[in-house]
């Protein structure tokens, strides 16, 4: 949508394909099939994986990803960067209705599709008029060369800045920054792009993603959080949580993958994290002290760090804006319960 991409469009077609009619668009679906709380045993989404699992993907998405970081870094001042995560928020309320469900909707009007991810193709090239379905293509063409493209800049910089640099003898000019960044956004295309026949094992592309996500993502979840709220974790238990949290990680990989055990990833999700929880906690306690209170002022939470810096009117607090934005969010969850 960013990038003009008609998606309101693609929802306006399929619904009109039910004459306009939710009810007539609801009975054609299977049952609960529009329902976000699942069995324990659904493939797709059981309920213990979205109480437990989605939260600590979502978490990793929006607080740590590097290249979502980065936007809001760019922000003019405190304030801006607010609002900016709140309007992103709030914006992230519309796929469900511009993207969720002309999907859902494919069950009944497309209903020969062997995998999910035929879904927008198909409905593309079926119900799309000539001059629209070029634009949407050209759209999606763009969306996806911008996630790329931030994607392999976010992880050169962080190689070059976090990795590099403090390994060198001396600090790395600029030039050279960015000469050993060219390298490697190269090296990392050209890893992706060996690695890219593993995903054929997975139902989808966005199963594969989130799958991978829920082995990767827990420490570095429980690191931010645990320093985040609680004061008296350290470094040291830091770095041993993500040494032996991706070790439990990587072992509970190769076993589900094996078949030794069969649980969904974001079930698998939840109780890595809650491992690195504990890992952290342990470690914290036997490799160190405490951290001054001047080395976790500004980092660990504290109430007035909620505050505004200065008054404004209730509708530009972004206290009153987080609230609201909650309410719309458990709205959803209980209309689509």
């Amino acid at each position: 949508a960013q990038y003009g991409c008609p998606y309101p469009q693609r929802q306006f077609i399929t619904f009109g394909e039910f004459d306009f009619s939710w009810a007539a668009a609801t009975q054609a679906l299977p049952e609960g099939h529009l329902s976000m709380i699942k069995p324990l045993d659904d493939p797709v989404l059981p309920w213990l994986g979205l109480l437990i699992g989605l939260p600590v993907l979502n978490i990793y998405y929006w607080s740590l990803n590097q290249y979502i970081v980065q936007r809001v870094l760019g922000s003019k001042d405190v304030p801006n960067a607010q609002w900016g995560a709140i309007l992103a928020g709030a914006l992230k309320q519309l796929p469900l209705f511009i993207m969720i469900l002309p999907g859902a909707f494919a069950v009944s009007l497309l209903p020969e599709l062997s995998s999910p991810d035929q879904v927008f193709p198909t409905l593309v090239q079926e119900f799309l008029p000539v001059g629209l379905t070029g634009l949407v293509i050209a759209g999606l063409l763009a969306a996806i060369m911008s996630s790329v493209d931030s994607a392999l800049n976010s992880a050169s910089t962080l190689l070059v800045l976090d990795f590099i640099e403090p390994a060198s003898k001396e600090p790395l000019t600029p030039e050279r920054q960015r000469r050993v960044g060219t390298y490697a956004t190269l090296g990392f295309m050209v890893l992706a792009t060996l690695w890219s026949p593993v995903i054929q094992v997975f139902p989808g592309l966005f199963s594969y993603l989130q799958a991978m996500f829920a082995y990767i993502e827990p420490p570095i979840v429980a690191i931010f959080l645990m320093g985040l709220l609680w004061p008296r974790g350290n470094a040291r238990g830091a770095f041993w949580t993500l040494i032996i949290g991706h070790a439990f990680s990587l072992v509970t990989f190769i076993l589900v993958q094996t078949g030794v055990f069969e649980i969904h990833f974001t079930i698998v999700a939840g109780i890595l994290t809650f491992i690195s929880l504990i890992i952290f906690v342990i470690a914290s306690f036997v490799l160190g002290d405490a951290p001054s209170d001047e080395k976790i002022e500004g980092f660990t939470w504290r109430k007035r760090l909620a505050e505004p810096e200065a008054s404004r009117p209730w509708y530009k607090d972004p206290r009153y804006q987080s609230v609201a934005l909650i309410v719309v969010s458990l709205s959803i969850v209980i209309a689509f319960w």
